[in-house]
């Protein structure tokens, strides 16, 4: 049991630093492209440039093509993260609770999930048919030397299963009204930008020689 500990926190540290030093590029990556976008507006606002403006209305355009396609992408495969969601979870179930398998790293995976999600299995705590349920259905956090550790079913904090998890529904309507909101913002500088390009075009002085 102290190998798989000793074992799974390597890894377990593996997986963090390599998520942190992803996330951290596409944080400043994201970042940069936001300022440099910022920094085109900005210029062609006080510098009274059309052609500044035009381009910053141009890239504004594509993210909110870029983000529209990425809604609907996201609504036509969502049943399908759903499905795996769901059979990767009821494997994880029958694998490492309703059977007597030693499978320690899916069931500390479980446990970490319906701990997250505020659950117990994917429909319901019915979903288990032994007599004492996972310990994160109790709201107890499992150390990782003893993964598969239970209590009991009177004890049930989280009744309701995955599948409806309050904290999943909380996340899609965030995204959602976050998705909607950056849409109607892009739309107003899209707007605002082509206003202004349009205005400085037509009373830029025209200059005469001769």
């Amino acid at each position: 049991m102290q190998i798989f500990q000793l074992n799974k926190t390597a890894e377990l540290n593996q997986i963090i630093d390599a998520n942190l030093q992803t996330g951290a590029l596409l944080v400043v990556g994201f970042g940069s492209a936001v300022a440099l976008l910022a920094l085109i507006g900005f210029l062609g606002a006080c510098c009274e440039s059309s052609l500044l403006l035009r381009v910053y209305g141009l890239v504004v355009f594509l993210l909110l093509v870029l983000q529209c396609v990425g809604i609907y992408y996201n609504y036509k495969v969502q049943h399908e993260y759903i499905d795996k969601f769901e059979k990767g979870l009821r494997n994880a179930i029958d694998s490492s609770f309703n059977t007597d398998g030693s499978n320690l790293q899916v069931a500390y995976a479980l446990q970490n999930i319906q701990l997250q999600l505020k659950c117990c299995g994917w429909t319901s705590p019915a979903d288990y048919t032994k007599e004492a349920v996972p310990a994160s259905c109790c709201a107890i956090s499992v150390p990782l030397a003893t993964p598969k550790e239970t209590c009991s079913r009177a004890n049930i904090q989280f009744t309701v299963g995955c599948k409806d998890s309050p904290v999943l529904g909380l996340v899609k309507e965030g995204l959602n009204y976050t998705s909607y909101t950056l849409i109607l913002v892009e739309l107003i500088l899209i707007l605002a930008a082509c206003c202004l390009a349009r205005d400085l075009t037509r009373y830029q002085p025209v200059s005469t020689y001769g």
